[in-house]
């Protein structure tokens, strides 16, 4: 019996046809605009602070404790009054400590250490909004009888400026990075799908703070710089 071969030999060419053409439109979702480009970009940015912490204060000993806290009062009230005299408002001065304990003598296997006075101690922590009075106000409160100095920390009131500068740059540096990329390829960015902000952070670079007993000028603090850095990914859409 014969088969009529006909409908079957034109359907094999129409099939291959069909293929051929499916094989040639499937790189369609790479046309131009679509394809895209992912790239980080970084950057750090250095700002002078223009705002310093100073954490400062007394310790005093006395037989009793009512002695040592009447003498750590009167030193930190004259600290107090020469701050404010030299120009540190009220409200940048803050108590941030205040301790009363008892102090022990040499103790024995049958007996307890004895208590021999007590201490007191005060802390004050000021605000200063000129880095140029902070070793003049160091200097201030140790003739007016501090003597603790715990530490200086400088910031910026400001730190949304440094962030937007940091972001800023951060961006310029990724669009930088992808025309680098594209430019021996022949691409270009046609635009931008997406844009991730990562985590950023600012930190305060700071010199420590240098003192020299005897000299005639006041303690000299060195700020440094406040860093803000900021990292970006973006993604482009890139073509011809």
């Amino acid at each position: 019996m014969k088969r009529n071969l006909l409908p079957y030999l034109t359907a094999v060419p129409i099939a291959l046809a069909m293929g051929a053409v499916g094989f040639l439109s499937a790189p369609a979702k790479y046309s131009r605009g679509t394809s895209t480009l992912t790239v980080h970009g970084h950057a750090n940015v250095n700002l002078t602070p223009n705002q310093a912490v100073l954490n400062l204060g007394d310790i005093t000993t006395g037989k009793t404790a009512a002695q040592a806290l009447a003498q750590n009062n009167g030193i930190i009230h004259a600290i107090i009054s020469r701050l404010e005299a030299d120009g540190v408002a009220a409200k940048d001065i803050q108590t941030s400590g205040l301790n009363v304990n008892p102090t022990y003598g040499q103790g024995s296997a049958t007996a307890s250490p004895p208590i021999t006075g007590y201490q007191v101690s005060d802390s004050l922590t000021v605000t200063v909004g000129q880095i140029a009075l902070v070793g003049h106000l160091i200097d201030a409160a140790t003739s007016a009888g501090a003597n603790q100095i715990n530490g200086v920390t400088f910031s910026v009131t400001n730190p949304a400026a440094g962030y937007r500068l940091a972001y800023g740059e951060a961006v310029k540096d990724a669009q930088l990075r992808a025309q680098a990329a594209l430019s021996p390829l022949g691409e270009k960015i046609l635009g931008v799908k997406s844009v991730y902000v990562n985590p950023s952070s600012g930190t305060a670079i700071n010199e420590p703070i240098f003192t020299a007993a005897g000299m005639p000028a006041h303690t000299p603090v060195m700020a440094g710089q406040a860093q803000f850095s900021a990292q970006v990914t973006i993604v482009y859409r890139i073509g011809r």
